[in-house]
């Protein structure tokens, strides 16, 4: 995941962000901190999953207020088309059908 830099630091440097996923009728899971800008998200569940982060910065001052939520699907690549068909053709063109 990657977010960008907080665009006021209170007067005071960014010195960690804070990446949480908001879990249902649990409390969020901390999958992140840090300084970087970026966080590898590991352990997701299978395609069709849908996972929500919110993230928050902290200067020495303490933490600002939480993003909005983002909600992501998780899905897989496509299988690859089933019983490929020539349909019509001619010397200008060609028609193809797949399921």
């Amino acid at each position: 995941m990657e977010w960008a830099d907080s665009s006021d630091d209170g007067g005071s440097p960014i010195v960690a962000y804070t990446l949480v996923e908001v879990l249902e009728n649990q409390d969020d899971r901390i999958v992140y901190y840090g300084a970087s800008l970026t966080a590898v998200v590991e352990e997701l569940g299978p395609a069709g999953t849908e996972f929500t982060f919110m993230v928050k910065s902290t200067n020495l001052v303490g933490d600002g207020p939480w993003s909005d939520q983002f909600t992501f699907l998780i899905v897989e690549k496509p299988s690859s088309p089933l019983n490929p068909s020539l349909t019509d053709f001619d010397n200008t063109f060609v028609s193809l059908a797949w399921q």
